[in-house]
């Protein structure tokens, strides 16, 4: 199981706002670079989350300012 995901979101149509794709990766910096290179400073809250798979709950949680 890969640890971190990113979410990405569309960002117009009848679907924007809903998840158009995951993305996982084994590093958080492979994520945060993946992160990086997909986020648009106008798009704010259509722009990609990034999360952490937590191994005592057993469910990804959202990393704080991702």
């Amino acid at each position: 199981m890969n640890k971190y995901k990113v979410r990405e979101y569309y960002r117009n149509g009848a679907n924007k706002g809903s998840i158009k794709r995951e993305l996982f990766f084994d590093r958080l910096e492979e994520a945060k670079a993946y992160y990086d290179s997909v986020f648009v400073y106008d798009d704010f809250s259509l722009n990609p989350t990034v999360w952490e798979y937590d191994e005592n709950s057993k469910q990804y949680i959202r990393l704080f300012g991702y």
